[in-house]
């Protein structure tokens, strides 16, 4: 490593801590030049087309050129190369930004980005030179725009530019986004998505028409993904649109293009609306295990487009446990999803406090795999009560674990010597809003009440960390007797005929392992049926169980 205090020069730049610290890091980098393998890549190379340069005005040659040859020497001249480049980059450039002409800029981001892309985001000269741009906003090119978008979208997870991307959007609206090209979208759609920026629904609409009107993108996954990407984002749901996806692919037999980390995506789109195709899950599975199987992992720290991630198995875990795609041979997960999870663990492809692994445990279970392989890493106090002692996502997911446990392997449980932490101030109104039909029943047991042996029912979340309302049926208003569920939009599979949620499915499970009986309801069943009707299915039910 570089000891920055050996170079008097930097005197003048390291002007603070963070500054020494940011340097630091990536004079210490292994320099990994940016090609068209990957998506950035691809999309550098493409903004970065001289498509506008005709008569742009004239660059300082001399200047730019020698930062240029400065960048591209850094990783032949050693050191003292990574040096001169920083102290160009970082005092020339960013005190001479302001004489810079636009297009100058862009050559000077261009060549960091493709020199050091791990690293483009923590220089000086990028931050300045994106504020500057934001200046120039009003008299950029719909190109410069496209290319100002392309580099926000660098620094991910960075809320700071959502402001100036949306007026991004808005001055390219005013141009026509019919003259937005399949590139030009992907910039869009990929920067927005990783800056977590929502885009409007006019852009939303031409992302979602351009897919249904190109259907030769469904060979191209690179851009396929990146709109589907920004479209879960956005949060657009629709049946009509996720069948002609099923369509095409099956039809196409497009999957054959797709990576495993390609295939992970798509299949998130159907998981977050719920959408269940049989044909496209058991392709994708077949798929996925086929690449795990044949695949080797490198090591986290590696780039290889093409190598499965930890967080890539979870994500398909994610979507075949919420969609309740139990058609997954337990030997396919035995001994090709399990080998190379645990590979890549002990690769140190895994958070220090194993958060990643509790979630596919979590997942593994709801498809009724009790992955105890998986345990020894993480199901241990050290681990476990730092993370049910804070307000994290992770504890509502690990709390529900430790209760699947509870119910189903009070043996490991006992011997981990931890349990599950939760909070009863769930507010079930957002919930109810949602589910009329679940009112209903609601409604009319209380009538039922009056004249029953059940004569109190209450609506509550009978599974702890499973946020699922049920009604509870007691004898003499304090004997837990029966568990009414209902089948309706909120938990169960569009495209199938009623049949529950992955979540809904494990919340039945547990519950046939207790001593009360459970009582489905499917809402389909009793719309539109009057409330002296509900009253006589339901006394049916209850009769018939108790």
């Amino acid at each position: 490593m570089i000891q920055l205090s050996k170079f008097p020069l930097f005197s003048t730049v390291l002007k603070t801590y963070e500054q020494a610290r940011r340097y630091k890091r990536v004079l210490g980098d292994k320099v990994r030049e940016l090609d068209e393998t990957t998506l950035t890549g691809r999309l550098l190379a493409y903004v970065s087309h001289p498509t506008e340069q005709i008569n742009a005005p004239k660059r300082s040659e001399s200047k730019i050129e020698r930062i240029k040859k400065s960048i591209e020497s850094l990783d032949t001249g050693g050191k003292a190369s990574k040096h001169h480049f920083l102290q160009t980059v970082d005092e020339q450039c960013t005190r001479e930004l302001k004489q810079m002409s636009t297009l100058c800029i862009f050559d000077v981001l261009h060549a960091l980005t493709k020199k050091i892309p791990n690293r483009i985001t923590e220089s000086e000269f990028y931050e300045r030179s994106l504020q500057e741009l934001a200046a120039r906003l009003p008299y950029l090119s719909k190109n410069e725009v496209i290319q100002y978008i392309f580099y926000m979208g660098l620094k991910k997870k960075n809320n700071s530019n959502n402001q100036i991307l949306k007026k991004c959007l808005n001055k390219l609206s005013k141009s026509g986004l019919s003259t937005l090209t399949a590139e030009d979208l992907c910039v869009i759609c990929n920067s927005t998505f990783k800056t977590t920026t929502k885009i409007n629904d006019q852009f939303l609409s031409t992302v979602i028409a351009y897919i249904q009107n190109n259907l030769h993108l469904f060979k191209d996954p690179a851009l396929l993904v990146t709109y589907l990407k920004s479209i879960r984002q956005n949060r657009y749901q629709n049946e009509e649109f996720l069948s002609t996806i099923s369509y095409t692919i099956l039809f196409n037999k497009t999957a054959e293009h797709y990576s495993f980390s390609a295939l992970c995506h798509i299949l998130a789109l159907y998981s977050d609306y719920l959408y269940y195709d049989e044909n496209v899950l058991r392709h994708f599975c077949e798929k996925s295990i086929d690449i795990l199987r044949h695949s080797s992992y490198t090591t986290k720290t590696e780039h290889m487009s093409i190598q499965s991630r930890l967080k890539d198995i979870k994500r398909l875990l994610w979507c075949l446990s919420n969609l309740n795609y139990t058609k997954l041979p337990a030997s396919d997960i035995k001994d090709v999803i399990i080998p190379s999870i645990v590979q890549r663990v002990e690769a140190g492809d895994v958070e220090e406090n194993y958060t990643s692994l509790i979630e596919i445990a979590l997942y593994l279970w709801m498809l009724n795999y009790k992955s105890h392989e998986l345990m020894p890493y993480f199901l241990r106090k050290t681990v476990i009560q730092p993370l049910l002692s804070t307000n994290s996502p992770i504890k509502q997911r690990l709390n529900l674990l430790l209760t699947c446990l509870f119910y189903e392997d009070k043996t490991l449980l006992k011997e981990s010597g931890v349990y599950p932490k939760f909070n009863s101030d769930y507010d079930m109104m957002n919930q109810l809003k949602k589910r009329p039909a679940l009112k209903k029943v609601m409604d009319n047991l209380a009538v039922i009440s009056k004249r029953h042996d059940l004569n109190k029912f209450q609506m509550n979340c009978q599974i702890p960390g499973l946020n699922i309302i049920g009604i509870t049926g007691y004898k003499k208003k304090i004997y837990k007797t029966a568990y009414l569920e209902i089948l309706d939009e909120y938990t169960t599979l569009k495209n199938t005929d009623n049949s529950p949620t992955g979540p809904m499915q494990l919340k039945l499970r547990l519950l046939e392992r207790m001593d009360e009986a459970v009582i489905l309801i499917d809402s389909n069943e009793i719309e539109g049926m009057s409330d002296k009707d509900v009253q006589r299915v339901l006394l049916e039910e209850i009769e018939f169980v108790c």
